[in-house]
């Protein structure tokens, strides 16, 4: 086995194995010897049988973990992890293997002890490190994950997945030109690394500089045809939807059964592709009972997008079904959504943003009037506001920024526990502002992170000039087109219905409070409906709240420019439309939970 010849280690270990009375020790062997050829029913069932011999087999255990995690079953490992670990507490694999799978469920703070208790056997493992700080990323203790995730760079930077875990984390602390400088050292050291490449590709989008994001993009591409999907989406982002489209086709061309090119291309409204329907190709392929879970995932969501142009609701919204199934257990932050605090926090925060603590607070903050938060549920219209409003020549588009998320949980545990000073209030602007990378030339700019209507009690405290705009949307609309969006890893509700309706009714219920607390001369609200319907008196209105004079370009975002890094990239390239709307006859029998809202 050890040299790597399973086959005749197989051959010795079956007479062993099958003998009378059965042989534990060759029974694990030989189901160690299947499960590194891949053959994992065949080694579970010799692992069960030894452990029916030998219950205390730590060695069984563990590799019986090891197989139920292979296949994608961790809260099956995590039975068997439990055990090993109460045999050897010390035992570093377990410990492992034990925060892996805590990851895998989505329990940050398991995960969290786990790792902490392996680095202190193991102070110089890296991997520990890194373990530690994805542990401490899933609970969004940012500052703490980048600590480890250096650590782990500085005990190997010979691994280039190190610095790449650095950049994302400077990435979601809205330090993105540190995050670029760490993906250069990364390359100076592992120049041949197409991962590293592909980020710093990613990174220089993210940052606006598109000469150099083609540049780097195009060297993915050409090292790695695979790798170029996401050349492909970037492409998207700028506009640039034929050139998209070649890539994509020449990357299905390339492998005619990955998933991921043809839900770009159903989520940007193509129906065929080479001369034959889309969906036909992706009905073909997902019959095929081998493709991986993954590719069926992507494939799922672009069954459901054309079935849905094609007006048939009932198998796109069971396409939709099958794709937020296996996001579900795909993203380990979908196990860290917990409705018990989704329904206790819209009085948590207005118990804290309170009319005294602004009354206390208010003359403390910034007073830049620069900013502009676009606000609302995701999916209700907040890119398309974001891309009206940002046509205008006096204001420009930042994107969805991640800073106020990244602050969130301390600074509204160190303001709950004591009023903060005025120093820690326009601290936390100054680094705000920082991080939005605008220059003090800029006249208005707009930050639409959708669920900074969470942190609107903090963002007024800290910039109480700043202008708020809230659109909202049809909470049925809404609701069925987070649940029929990829998000990928992002927010923790999205892949469940009872958890996207729990969401929206907390939203429901902050944004009530808000509005009995902001002042009305910075707090605007708009509804989608009748944005799309009669788009010109109620963008006037918008751009008279923000004390700008009228541009006619505001009535065509889809000749804005801007980069565009949400799901709504296609749409956000349309004129104006109201097709968007009224949903509920089309899907409420086959959402019915929706229409609870």
């Amino acid at each position: 086995m050890h040299s790597g010849d399973l086959r005749a280690a197989e051959s010795e270990l079956l007479p062993l194995a099958a003998g009378e009375p059965a042989n534990s020790e060759a029974s694990t062997l030989l189901a160690i010897v299947l499960a590194k050829q891949r053959r994992l029913d065949e080694a579970a069932e010799l692992l069960e049988g030894a452990l029916k011999c030998d219950p205390e087999s730590v060695t069984a255990l563990n590799w019986l973990a090891i197989v139920r995690r292979t296949q994608n079953r961790p809260s099956d490992a995590m039975k068997f992890l439990e055990r090993s670990y109460r045999l050897n507490p010390l035992d570093p694999d377990v410990l492992n293997m034990l925060g892996l799978c805590h990851l895998t469920l989505g329990k940050a703070s398991a995960a969290e002890t786990a790792f902490s208790a392996l680095i202190k056997l193991q102070t110089e493992s890296a991997p520990a490190h890194a373990n530690l700080g994805m542990a401490l990323r899933l609970a969004n203790r940012g500052d703490e994950a980048l600590a480890e995730f250096q650590a782990a760079l500085r005990l190997d930077p010979g691994h280039a997945q190190n610095y790449l875990q650095v950049f994302k984390q400077l990435q979601q602390l809205s330090r993105l030109d540190e995050g670029i400088q760490a993906l250069k050292d990364g390359l100076k050291a592992h120049p041949r690394s197409i991962e590293l490449h592909e980020a710093l590709a990613v990174a220089y989008g993210r940052a606006g500089q598109a000469a150099e994001a083609e540049q780097s993009f195009r060297i993915v591409a050409e090292a790695s045809p695979t790798a170029a999907i996401s050349y492909a989406e970037w492409l998207q982002e700028q506009g640039r939807f034929p050139d998209s489209f070649q890539v994509l086709s020449d990357l299905i061309e390339l492998r005619p059964r990955q998933g991921v090119p043809y839900r770009l291309l159903a989520e940007a409204g193509q129906t065929e592709l080479n001369g034959r329907r889309l969906l036909d190709q992706v009905l073909d392929i997902l019959a095929d009972r081998q493709i991986d879970e993954i590719a069926r995932m992507h494939l799922s969501y672009a069954a459901g997008h054309l079935r849905d142009q094609d007006g048939d609701y009932r198998e796109a919204i069971h396409s939709f079904d099958q794709a937020n199934a296996i996001a579900y257990g795909t993203y380990p932050a979908c196990g860290t959504f917990d409705p018990d605090w989704t329904e206790r926090e819209p009085d948590a925060v207005a118990s804290l943003y309170s009319d005294e603590f602004f009354a206390d607070s208010r003359s403390s903050g910034l007073g830049d009037p620069r900013p502009v938060f676009i606000v609302g549920m995701i999916r209700s219209g907040t890119t398309l506001l974001d891309q009206i409003v940002s046509a205008h020549p006096r204001i420009t588009s930042t994107g969805e920024g991640a800073f106020w998320n990244a602050e969130a949980d301390a600074v509204n545990a160190r303001w709950a526990s004591a009023r903060p000073t005025p120093e820690e209030i326009q601290n936390l602007a100054a680094r705000y502002l920082a991080a939005t990378r605008v220059g003090a030339n800029t006249d208005l700019f707009t930050d639409k992170m959708p669920l900074n209507y969470r942190h609107l009690g903090m963002i007024h405290a800290a910039l109480p000039n700043a202008k708020i705009l809230h659109i909202r949307r049809d909470a049925f609309d809404t609701c069925l087109s987070i649940y029929t969006t990829f998000f990928a890893g992002g927010p923790n509700f999205v892949y469940r219905q009872a958890n996207i309706v729990a969401f929206y009714r907390s939203y429901l219920r902050l944004v009530e409070h808000w509005r009995s607390v902001l002042p009305p001369d910075r707090f605007f609200e708009l509804d989608y409906e009748q944005l799309v319907a009669e788009p010109e008196p109620v963008i006037r209105s918008v751009i008279r709240f923000l004390d700008l004079e009228w541009d006619d370009r505001c009535l065509r975002p889809d000749r804005n420019t801007s980069h565009v890094t949400t799901p709504s990239r296609w749409q956000a390239r349309q004129p104006i439309y109201r097709t968007s709307t009224g949903k509920r006859p089309k899907y409420g029998q086959w959402a019915p939970i929706f229409d609870q809202l």
